[in-house]
């Protein structure tokens, strides 16, 4: 299995597949989840994952439906300065 982590962040992402075919997931925008309803706490968590700035601390999984955080304690105190 072989996925294309470069677009992870850039608003699709690149899923691994049982078959040889890439599956390319979209995202919706931050805008777009603000005119939809989406609670503010959660939209700006999305934006942070989504950023590629904070890569370092936390980024989308493989499947574009999930997120890794590569250091909590960091990410925690990134987080507890803008949420």
């Amino acid at each position: 299995m072989v996925a294309d982590v470069a677009n992870i962040g850039q608003g699709i992402d690149v899923v691994p597949s049982c078959f040889s075919q890439e599956v390319i997931l979209p995202r919706p925008t931050h805008e777009k989840l603000r005119e939809i309803g989406v609670p503010q706490f959660l939209s700006k968590l999305y934006e942070i994952v989504d950023d590629p700035n904070t890569d370092y601390l936390v980024q989308w999984g493989f499947d574009g439906q999930s997120f890794v955080v590569h250091d909590a304690n960091a990410f925690c105190d990134y987080s507890s300065q803008v949420l």
